[in-house]
């Protein structure tokens, strides 16, 4: 899933933090399909992690 501006919702602090989350839950899947150790896999989750803890 990738960014649109169609998910704004008008508040720019949160509309960063949702395209951000929309961009680590690419590279979670990237990551999970490419056979990325599980250190990579496990960064982008806390960073993920940390971003949903935002709301």
């Amino acid at each position: 899933m990738k960014w649109s501006n169609e998910y704004r919702i008008g508040i720019p602090a949160i509309d960063a933090q949702h395209k951000r989350l929309l961009e680590l839950i690419q590279e979670l899947t990237t990551a999970l399909h490419s056979g990325l150790r599980g250190s990579d896999v496990a960064r982008t989750i806390s960073m993920e992690l940390f971003i949903t803890r935002a709301f």
